[in-house]
């Protein structure tokens, strides 16, 4: 029996000689390795490094030309050299055989390899349908800064985007997501006032109905799942993927799994907003590995820093590069630290379009983030786009009107504006308030000021819940009526004199605390005179 045992040891130990297998030595250390492989830049040669090599080897055209004891290679004058380099991995013989070479690179084409890339981001969150320029900056000065910033930024719109001014409100965020379309947003994160006329509204804008708006972006809503199907909500998407400067990032959209409770019921009953940080370490892991995503991001309608905390934590295949947050108004400008030691960043906007974050991340040659840049834009620093005050001026010379007899007018509605003041709003130095734009619309005979500013009327009406919700508060306030059908172009018969109506505009706050979120009431057109 014991000679059997021999005989087989024998017999084991030749098949591994004879078959070139890995040989480990009695405490597990494997003594031979596959072949390192090899990354390089314009400045350094990296690879990964060799579990027991003690020094790695360098050749140019197979002669030994130093050697280090680091699996990077960076004091070495790459400049004027040619030949083909390659790398062996060596240690003690008795626990690690040198490995065969590794990858050959020619020193000829360093200059022409990227030793880093960088991946760009600019995030809005809670603009809450700031359309106009008015007492916060407007989507105008907002694409002013796209337009500076460039083409290279991953645009992302973190919740809370469509409701709360008065024009927005009226069109169920129509004009907000066409500004989003026109300055080509990469992802829209569902949030919770995006509830506030019923999902389904937010769903005509993924229905390929060209004539009820059609949003050319994702919406986002990795974890809003629909307790019918128990799945993802059907227009919306966990994530989406934008590739960029040979960069792959992934962009996971969530909402808080607490802001259930900040929904009507009745909007939100058919819903669950499942655990983040679950849902997030799922889809980083699907990016990553079988999406070959380089950067993984979550946009997330919430700031808590809990959930934060959590999602920095994820690693290996489910790690996340930076976290972008919503919901709170507030500015934030924060890092996680994960378990491999880098620093993330976690950031927040102030609402209504008061600040717009870019976020830099900085990646080495294997798209490893290294560290971030991180900055906070004012759009109200930044011009007005033309499109708004070429309108008004086009308008006003077709009424065969000066920028004096303007000036007159308005102030006969009781509003103040100097011939400079209206020079500046045809030139794009400022806007008019809320209550002024529509009086000039009502000066110039513009009847149709959607049609006017770029947005071409719905000829096929039908009236869903959330509109039924708008008539009826339409109906309830009469004081409104004649400001919103100016506004949309209806025909309402008018009552009283234009005396009485210019009463009425007097009783009006200062034009300069209106917002299209207040009841303002627009004066009618008086007979136009000459001056």
């Amino acid at each position: 029996m014991k000679k059997f045992i021999k005989l087989l040891i024998v017999i084991i130990t030749s098949i591994f000689i004879l078959t070139g297998c890995d040989i480990t030595s009695t405490n597990g250390e494997t003594k031979k390795l596959v072949t390192p492989y090899l990354e390089y830049g314009t400045n350094s040669i990296i690879w990964d490094s060799i579990t027991n090599a003690d020094e790695y080897l360098i050749y140019v055209d197979d002669v030994y030309l130093t050697k280090t004891n680091h699996a990077y290679f960076d004091d070495f004058e790459l400049s004027g050299k040619t030949g083909m380099l390659y790398i062996i991995a060596s240690g003690d013989k008795s626990r690690f055989e040198n490995s065969d070479i590794s990858n050959k690179i020619n020193l000829a084409d360093l200059a022409n390899v990227k030793s880093s890339y960088e991946s760009k981001f600019l995030m809005i969150n809670d603009t809450h349908g700031a359309f106009v320029d008015n007492q916060y900056p407007g989507v105008e000065r907002l694409a002013s800064l796209i337009k500076q910033l460039g083409d290279e930024y991953i645009k992302i719109a973190n919740g809370d985007i469509l409701q709360g001014s008065y024009i927005s409100n009226i069109l169920c965020g129509y004009p907000m997501i066409d500004a989003l379309n026109n300055m080509n947003f990469n992802a829209y994160v569902i949030g919770n006032h995006e509830f506030d006329w019923g999902l389904d509204k937010i769903a005509e804008y993924k229905d390929g109905n060209l004539t009820n708006g059609e949003a050319n972006f994702p919406f986002l809503g990795a974890n809003i799942i629909d307790k019918k199907t128990n799945e993802i909500v059907d227009f919306l998407e966990p994530y989406t993927i934008i590739e960029k400067k040979d960069v792959r990032v992934g962009i996971i959209g969530l909402i808080g799994s607490r802001l259930t409770s900040s929904i009507l019921y009745e909007n939100v009953k058919d819903y669950e907003f499942i655990d983040c940080v679950d849902v997030a370490k799922k889809y980083a892991k699907e990016l990553r590995t079988t999406k070959s995503c380089d950067v993984v991001v979550v946009a997330i309608h919430d700031y808590d820093y809990e959930t934060n905390y959590q999602l920095a934590q994820l690693e290996n295949d489910e790690t996340i590069d930076a976290i972008f947050c919503g919901h709170t108004h507030t500015y934030e400008n924060e890092y996680q630290t994960r378990k491999d030691g880098v620093n993330i960043p976690v950031v927040e906007n102030r609402d209504k379009n008061q600040t717009a974050v870019s976020v830099l991340l900085e990646l080495n040659v294997r798209k490893d983030l290294v560290k971030y840049n991180v900055n906070f834009y004012n759009p109200a620093n930044f011009n007005l786009d033309p499109d708004m005050t070429k309108v008004l001026k086009e308008y006003r010379k077709r009424n065969h009107l000066s920028v004096n007899d303007v000036s007159i007018l308005l102030e006969d509605r009781s509003f103040t504006a100097a011939p400079k003041t209206i020079y500046g709003w045809e030139s794009g130095q400022a806007n008019p308030s809320a209550d002024i734009l529509l009086t000039l619309c009502d000066l110039y005979n513009i009847t149709d000021i959607l049609e006017a500013f770029g947005y071409d009327s719905n000829e096929n009406f039908h009236v869903t819940p959330s509109e039924r919700t708008i008539i009826e508060a339409y109906r309830a306030h009469p004081e409104m009526h004649e400001a919103v059908s100016v506004l949309l172009g209806c025909s309402v018969p008018r009552k009283g004199s234009v005396s009485a109506h210019n009463t009425a505009a007097k009783e009006v706050s200062h034009p300069k605390q209106h917002s299209f979120g207040t009841n303002t009431t627009a004066a009618p057109k008086p007979s136009i005179k000459r001056y």
